[in-house]
């Protein structure tokens, strides 16, 4: 790492290469040479260059000294450009390789960002300290270094960005934070559906904070169509954290009025929920299935009927997860969703019947006693359709309790 000791003073925390060595001068010089020889070196040229500024790197990376260098220089310029040395240096090039450290693909999400994390925390405290007061000196270049810092691949740039978020709600309340509500809102609702729960939960305090400070009225509401979906979600999350500060902010930020929001807004809240069913988080695609039947249940008919069909499909394919928690939340989803839809349920009611009756040989316990629990449900609703299946299914799984032993040993073979 001799090579990126230092530290670029325009931008604070990125390596940049110590000065020259004389070995570097004597390449450079090499290449300069050459090109003016050539007029148009095109590829073969470039290339070249390229293979003996590598060669440079093996060198000084290897540890060579100044005499050393010096040496390795004259004798590159004895060479030439013959194709012997320029084979030497492809085999350097291809072997020895300088990445700058926290550049590239193979920094890993949990490892820290030098000062920006630090620095945001700064920022962070700063701005609450001085409160209000602080509020016309956060203009708009000031936001939009915030609004990257949302979307940073750091998962702890991203925390701390969310948490910082809310403290600059805090100070722009007003006329201030009214003008830029809508672009905090987008940012913030894909803050509450990151990955990882501690984003998640940042980005809830960061939208409470947003949503108290404007207050009821049409500033509130026209954001809803943004935030609302991401918070219904969040009030299902597996993570306890962020599932309870979501339901305290449901109650705080809507009342009575949550089912009438929803209502109102069915279109987004449908979209998002189909969407994350099939979200590439085990986590997220059970609390999508609690959502759902949620919505089926407890949401005006009129508005919900319409999108059944929808919903009822992303049940079927959430059933069919490969994580069984997540088969476990679709069973049970699905089973409260036919009770209460059972007419816009019955294009799909045998495939889920399969389904069921298959899930009742699952090896977890839990899967069992729900999707026994559903088909009495589906048999509440749609009686002599289903009976025949289930009897005949009764009649053969009842039976095999006589072929098991009186006594089992786990993991006997």
């Amino acid at each position: 790492m001799e090579d990126f000791a230092t530290e670029s003073p325009a931008q604070p925390g990125s390596p940049v290469e110590r000065p020259s060595s004389p070995l570097m001068e004597a390449v450079a010089a090499e290449a300069k040479a050459a090109a003016a020889a050539e007029p148009s070196p095109g590829a073969e040229g470039t290339l070249r260059c390229e293979v003996q500024a590598a060669a440079v790197a093996a060198a000084e990376n290897g540890g060579s000294s100044g005499a050393r260098d010096k040496e390795l220089a004259s004798s590159q310029a004895a060479s030439g450009n013959s194709n012997g040395g320029s084979l030497v240096r492809m085999l350097l090039q291809s072997t020895y390789r300088k990445v700058r450290p926290g550049r590239g693909e193979m920094r890993h999400g949990t490892e820290g960002w030098k000062c920006l994390e630090t620095s945001m925390k700064a920022l962070q405290a700063l701005v609450e300290g001085c409160g209000p007061v602080i509020g016309p000196l956060l203009d708009e270049p000031l936001r939009e270094l915030l609004y990257k810092a949302l979307h940073h691949p750091n998962r702890f740039v991203r925390e701390t960005g969310h948490l910082t978020m809310c403290t600059v709600c805090a100070a722009l309340r007003g006329p201030r934070l009214r003008a830029i509500a809508g672009q905090v809102a987008e940012r913030l609702a894909d803050g509450m559906g990151d990955n990882w729960s501690q984003v998640r939960y940042a980005a809830c305090v960061s939208t409470r904070s947003l949503l108290e400070w404007l207050e009821e009225g049409e500033e509130r509401e026209a954001l809803m169509p943004v935030l609302l979906p991401p918070m219904c979600l969040n009030r299902y999350y597996v993570a306890e954290g962020v599932r309870l500060y979501a339901q305290e902010t449901w109650l705080r930020v809507m009342g009575d009025g949550g089912r009438a929001a929803v209502a109102r807004h069915i279109g987004p809240v449908v979209t998002h929920y189909t969407l994350q069913a099939r979200a590439n988080n085990h986590a997220v695609r059970e609390a999508a299935c609690a959502c759902i039947a949620e919505l089926m249940e407890k949401v005006d008919r009129t508005a919900v009927g319409p999108h059944v069909p929808a919903l009822f499909r992303s049940l079927v394919v959430c059933f069919k997860d490969m994580s069984w928690p997540v088969r476990d939340a679709a069973c049970i989803a699905a089973g409260r969703a036919v009770l209460a839809y059972p007419e816009e349920m019955r294009p799909l009611a045998g495939e889920m019947l399969g389904l069921w009756l298959a899930h009742l040989a699952e090896n977890i316990p839990t899967v069992r006693a729900n999707s026994a629990v559903a088909l009495a449900k589906a048999l509440r609703a749609y009686g002599d359709e289903v009976l025949p299946a289930l009897l005949a299914a009764l009649d053969d799984m009842l039976l095999r309790a006589r072929e098991q032993l009186a006594e089992s040993t786990k993991y006997s073979g």
